[in-house]
């Protein structure tokens, strides 16, 4: 969605359920600015630490350490 002048950044949809909607929104009240700084800042962090969301987390944390 573009609106001439209103925004610096062109923005896409996803399409999610609506659970995991609210549930990201409450997350990113918390934890950024920004819903879009919020994502980005977890797909940072999974790729900086080379973890991967399916596997079992405390494996992984245990394999950084």
């Amino acid at each position: 969605m573009h609106v001439k002048g209103k925004y610096e950044y062109k923005y896409l949809a996803l399409n999610l359920k609506t659970s995991v909607v609210k549930r990201f929104r409450s997350f990113a009240k918390k934890m950024a600015g920004s819903q879009s700084e919020a994502l980005e800042k977890m797909i940072t962090f999974f790729e900086w630490h080379g973890f991967k969301p399916n596997d079992r987390f405390v494996d992984s944390i245990l394999e950084e350490i």
